[in-house]
């Protein structure tokens, strides 16, 4: 039982972190984006892993779904919509970008890491150093995509430049 409450622990806590900070208008203009890179992107990383290549075992009993569950990818496609929302918002240069990816990455390991340590997530082929590769493989591709579409260019267009994300908080208030 503790394992389904999990699950739906971690799924509420993600939408509500995501409700919070991303303004509604927003999630439905990046949905698409979420559930592309996150959902779908997310169902084929663990088919793989789990399935193709047996590299992991996932442990969801809340959405089970052949040997994966759907909990991940659901929680993925919030993240991937704050991911999409913040990077036009905080990388002004090269290496700010590099450093959101790497940032991002390393949430990813660590919720990994605690998925891991909690018993929802086993290792058969797979490792935290193989896990960080991914991480910082799809956030790039996920970057690539955003500035190769221009929602960069087009958002910082349409939308006054702040000084800091504490600005918005600021004037949301």
């Amino acid at each position: 039982m503790f394992g389904t409450s999990f699950w739906l622990i971690m799924i509420t806590g993600f939408a509500f972190f995501m409700f919070i900070i991303v303004p509604p208008h927003r999630i439905i203009e990046l949905l698409t984006f979420g559930i592309v890179f996150g959902f779908l992107l997310g169902n084929i990383i663990l088919y793989t892993g789990t399935t193709l290549l047996p590299l992991f075992n996932v442990n969801d009993n809340l959405l089970p779904f052949y040997n994966w569950g759907l909990s991940i990818p659901i929680a993925w496609l919030m993240t991937v919509i704050v991911f999409a929302y913040y990077l036009p918002k905080i990388v002004d240069t090269r290496a700010g970008l590099y450093l959101y990816i790497l940032f991002w990455a390393g949430g990813t390991t660590f919720m990994y890491l605690v998925l891991k340590y909690l018993g929802y997530w086993q290792d058969v082929n797979w490792n935290p150093l193989f896990n960080t590769i991914l991480a910082t493989s799809t956030h790039t591709i996920m970057a690539f995509y955003l500035y190769r579409t221009k929602y960069i260019t087009k958002y910082r267009k349409t939308h006054k430049p702040k000084n800091s994300l504490f600005d918005e908080l600021r004037e949301r208030n």
